[in-house]
């Protein structure tokens, strides 16, 4: 049936299970996607909403019940010294006040870096805000990598309309570092539900989103250093679930996606549905 549960299960270096599947949640976790983010420190962070818990490296919890963020995150990434890095809707309106600004709907995209103590609550925080946007909604249509090694982290959401996707780079500690980017177009006014964005060795910054529809630009993914963009060739479906992640020993992003016929995008799905995982690179 139906579980509100976060659940977790440890694997070793070469995938196999360890130990048994454990709960890590005890609030009430519907309608929230966990992360799990190793820290630079050694430890494991997973994150909800405005819930967190870590584990040690003995795999054991450092804490006796999740603690609760001072925001919701909507996704998170290792900043440095051990630290969380999250990105946020803080649902803040702009000081001074903007006349032009509707801030009874205004959504506030801020990057917080968290400190913990050893009872696994927070002790200090830093935030930085990135900007104001209608459209920075949910948990999919946001995204935030980081690589504290080389300084180097990025956020991408929605803006404007019809609905763009933007990239801001940053430091590893959530501070902007340069102008917002135009990364492409979403769509016309339906938005895309998969947003993903990875930073590689070489400090490059891969962008992965899903089109809202056939009818949508067909970019799968965009290098912000090189300016090479993904193509799908000839949409046969919609593309789902879009992930990206940096090569480690050479320039480039991988991109793994998956494809399904556009009428199977109603629940419930003809019985006759299925799902084609793919995958290329992007970049040289």
């Amino acid at each position: 049936g139906l579980t509100s549960e976060i659940q977790a299960r440890w694997v070793d270096r070469s995938g196999r299970p360890i130990g048994e599947v454990e709960i890590v949640s005890t609030p009430d976790a519907r309608g929230v996607r966990p992360e799990v983010v190793a820290l630079t420190d050694g430890t494991v962070a997973i994150v909800w909403g405005p819930w967190v818990r870590r584990y040690g490296t003995d795999r054991r919890p450092l804490d006796s019940a999740p603690a609760r963020l001072p925001v919701g995150a909507l996704d998170a990434a290792p900043g440095p010294e051990g630290r969380l890095l999250v990105l946020a809707d803080t649902h803040e309106c702009p000081e001074p006040p903007d006349p032009e600004w509707d801030c009874a709907g205004g959504l506030e995209p801020t990057t917080v870096l968290l400190a913990f103590g050893s009872d696994g609550v927070v002790i200090e925080e830093e935030r930085h805000r990135l900007s104001y946007s209608v459209l920075f909604a949910s948990w999919d249509r946001a995204a935030l990598a980081s690589s504290p090694a080389i300084d180097r982290a990025a956020a991408v959401w929605l803006d404007g309309a019809p609905p763009t996707v933007v990239l801001q780079p940053l430091t590893a500690r959530g501070v902007p570092d340069g102008e917002l980017v135009e990364v492409g177009r979403a769509g016309d006014w339906d938005l895309p539900h998969w947003m993903d964005v990875a930073v590689n060795a070489d400090r490059e910054v891969g962008v992965a989103w899903s089109p809202a529809s056939t009818s949508s630009d067909s970019v799968l993914g965009w290098s912000a250093a090189t300016g090479a963009r993904w193509m799908d060739g000839p949409r046969d479906g919609l593309l789902r679930f879009p992930r990206i992640a940096g090569r480690i020993s050479d320039s480039g992003f991988v991109i793994v996606w998956s494809t399904t016929p556009e009428d199977c995008d109603w629940y419930p799905p003809p019985s006759d549905c299925h799902e084609d995982i793919r995958f290329g690179f992007l970049g040289p």
